[in-house]
């Protein structure tokens, strides 16, 4: 599948069947491997990304960004061989969801201290207090 675009053709970069159509067993292990690198890689770096993360919600998107990563690149390295995409999803999956759990959450702002109300009038009144109502300590 090349893309042209006048009379330059463009091809992306495709490794091939490492597998040998599931024969090779250190080819299986290889695009396993790969797989689930990328995919524990990709969750970390997701999950770590997040505006406003808490712990569920960074191990939810480490979980299906590692899974997602690994079976795409473990089916562009191994053709014909779906028990390696699940292996490689399930494992996928694993290592994005532990990576995405071993980061901390992030450091919560210090919020600045409360301002105390402001008083009217030197005995301490409320400002919220209604205007011309006397208030119990100014009855004397």
């Amino acid at each position: 599948m090349a893309s042209s675009f006048g009379p330059v053709a463009i091809k992306p970069p495709e490794l091939g069947d490492l597998t040998s159509k599931g024969e090779d067993p250190a080819g299986c292990v290889l695009a396993v491997s790969l797989g689930v690198m990328a995919g524990g890689v990709a969750g970390i770096v997701a999950a770590d990304n997040q505006k406003a993360p808490t712990r569920r919600s960074r191990a939810f998107v480490g979980l299906t960004v590692g899974a997602l990563m690994a079976t795409l690149v473990t089916t562009s390295c191994a053709k014909r061989c779906p028990r390696l995409a699940l292996c490689s999803l399930t494992l996928g999956g694993a290592l994005g969801l532990y990576g995405a759990s071993t980061l901390g959450l992030p450091a919560r702002r210090k919020r600045p201290p409360e301002k105390e109300k402001e008083k009217d009038g030197a005995n301490g009144e409320d400002a919220s207090a209604t205007a011309g109502t006397p208030s119990p300590s100014s009855s004397r």
